[in-house]
């Protein structure tokens, strides 16, 4: 018996799988990870074919396979279907738009299932979307317990966010969903797909320019998120950063809150004290301080009082649960986290790196060692490449060198290849390795022991925080 063969779109879904109450199924697209009984979608990239995995899915036990129309994966199918009546087969013109939109259909339907009453967050932006995604996930958390799904690490892009849409179930409420972008027209995809009700952009910064060119592309490309909430018919809330010179462009409405350290005429009023912000609401007068000990560096405080912003006006019956929570949230996967080493306190961001997030991140560490009394002589600056800056490479570098020169800051490493215009800017010499691998375990060992604060910030590539390890 020849094993079923059709050809369907997201719409046929719950008629292949069956319209039952448990229409929540879960789609694998790796065979490494697959799970006997899921539905594995052969995704096809640059360099692969999903269908060359197929027989191994089968094997592995998916029950349903689902694969692009090609001639190789014609030929593939007809030596599959020989003796697998227990499979399902679903051919597709492009497996990735398939699975997008599967998952627009698996969320609409988690939204109209039991009729309960749920929210969409989404949230962009160029330097800390993922710590503004950990913590409105753990304020919610903290308020709504087991309900509340939220990206897994960094799964932003147009293969990660159906992932994560996929992983709802009928106990969750509350879906948080970071959105990334590499190119133009990426965030609208996502947008699409998730139809978030709630949000923020954290900021518009350098990051991308490699495929985004110019601020102002980066600025129009993130305002899709802005959009895509103020004409949803279920729209809530979207908070904007009036201190952003390309935010505080976008119009201002009945649905949008505003904050600022600058404008007192914002909805929201940031002031800072130590290891706090205190967030004064203009209509109310009310003050509302969001202390923390586990932050490092006024942008992360920035970070903690955005996603309280949008918390609070989600669910204002739950203000003061939500600032205590605030006071518990601690930074993770290498985001701006204190490490012990050693006789050295280490500060490790070494996740992701762009000129705006780099400046951030050194002046927040560099305030912290100045209000711990740990001198200049005792710090150390361990900096990385910044990849994807395009033809805003060599100026980007020199930035960061120039920063580092005007701060005073005295001992220097450079790990990558983009070292010259970062000395360029710093104006003198400093120690350079290629990579980490490059840098001697007797060097490391002397930087451990003859320096209380170190600091490490470079791009994922470089696995800067494999030197926590040694």
């Amino acid at each position: 018996m020849i094993s079923k063969k059709i050809l369907v779109n997201a719409e046929t879904i719950q008629k292949v799988l069956g319209e039952t109450e448990e229409m929540f199924f879960t789609i694998s697209t790796d065979t490494r990870s697959l799970v006997f009984g899921e539905v594995f979608v052969a995704l096809d990239g640059e360099n692969f074919n999903g269908g060359d995995y197929l027989e191994e899915a089968i094997n592995k036990g998916a029950a349903v396979l689902v694969y692009s129309q090609t001639e190789k994966n014609q030929m593939i199918i007809e030596q599959l279907t020989v003796d697998t009546e227990h499979v399902m087969f679903i051919e597709v013109k492009n497996t990735i738009q398939y699975l997008q939109q599967v998952a627009y259909a698996h969320k609409q339907a988690w939204l109209e299932v039991n009729k309960k009453e749920k929210i969409i967050f989404g949230i962009t932006g160029s330097n800390g979307k993922t710590t503004n995604k950990d913590m409105l996930t753990h304020l919610m958390e903290s308020v709504f317990p087991h309900k509340v799904l939220s990206t897994f690490k960094n799964l932003n892009n147009h293969i990660g966010v159906p992932k994560t849409i996929f992983q709802l179930n009928l106990q969750h409420e509350i879906l948080i969903l970071e959105l990334g972008m590499n190119h133009p027209g990426e965030i609208q995809v996502l947008v699409d797909i998730a139809t978030p009700m709630a949000g923020l952009i954290t900021n518009i910064g350098t990051a991308h320019l490699e495929f985004m060119e110019s601020m102002e592309n980066i600025y129009l490309e993130k305002k899709c998120l802005y959009d895509g909430i103020i004409k949803n018919s279920n729209g809530r809330f979207f908070i904007l950063n009036l201190d952003d010179p390309y935010l505080k462009l976008l119009p201002v409405s009945d649905r949008v809150k505003t904050f600022s350290s600058i404008d007192k005429n914002a909805d929201y009023f940031l002031t800072f004290e130590a290891k706090s912000v205190v967030v004064t609401e203009k209509k109310s007068k009310n003050k509302f301080v969001l202390a923390n000990d586990n932050l490092t560096g006024k942008h992360n405080y920035i970070n903690l009082a955005e996603t309280f912003i949008l918390a609070v006006n989600c669910y204002p019956e739950k203000k003061e649960q939500f600032r205590l929570a605030a006071g518990d949230f601690r930074p993770k996967d290498n985001r701006s986290t204190w490490i012990a080493k050693g006789n050295a306190q280490i500060f490790l961001d070494a996740y992701n790196a762009n000129p705006s997030s780099m400046e951030s991140s050194i002046r927040g560490f560099f305030e912290h060692c100045s209000q711990t009394n740990i001198a200049v002589d005792h710090q150390l600056y361990l900096i990385g490449d910044m990849n994807e800056l395009g033809s805003f490479t060599e100026q980007g570098h020199y930035q960061i060198g120039a920063l580092l020169k005007d701060l005073g800051v005295v001992n220097l490493i450079f790990v990558g290849k983009n070292s010259l215009p970062f000395i360029g800017g710093l104006g003198k010499d400093c120690q350079v390795y290629p990579n980490v691998g490059a840098i001697p375990a007797s060097k490391w060992e002397g930087v451990l022991a003859n320096f209380k604060s170190i600091f490490i910030k470079g791009s994922r590539s470089l696995q800067l925080e494999s030197l926590v390890d040694i």
